[in-house]
This record gives structure tokens, C-alpha cells and sequence, in this order.
């Protein structure tokens, strides 16, 4: 999922949740949860917030501020 201002985006990746960044061609590990999987995820429309679900034995939904 792109970031509004198209200088990266937000993937899943085993989990985890982690930002590319289009500049430096690289991928990093932003949320790691110990007991639970990251699983759904969007971003703000002003990108400056990340959504996701968590699943463990239950669902949860969080809110991660990107600054």
C-alpha cells in the first residue's frame, strides 16, 4: 500500500509490518507483534497513521503513528 506522498509504502512481510523506501531502495521492519500476526493494514490518508489488525486468539485493531 503506497504512502500518500508516493515516497514509500507499507507491506506485510511474515507478519510483520514493514515500510519500503522508494529513495534508499530499502525494506524496514516498522511493527513486530511477539503474540500476535499483523494481518490487515492501511494508512492514513495523510500518512501519517498505520491501521492494522492483529490476530492471535483474538482480533485486535491498533493504531501506530508513523512519526
Amino acid at each position: 500500500m503506497w504512502i500518500p506522498d508516493s515516497s514509500g509504502y507499507i507491506c506485510l512481510t511474515g507478519g510483520k509490518a514493514h515500510v519500503g523506501d522508494i529513495s534508499k531502495k530499502g525494506l524496514r521492519e516498522i511493527l513486530a507483534l511477539r503474540d500476535a500476526q499483523i494481518q490487515g493494514i492501511a494508512i492514513s490518508r495523510d500518512g501519517q497513521f498505520i491501521y492494522f489488525s492483529a490476530y492471535s486468539t483474538e482480533s485486535d485493531i491498533w493504531l501506530l503513528d508513523l512519526q
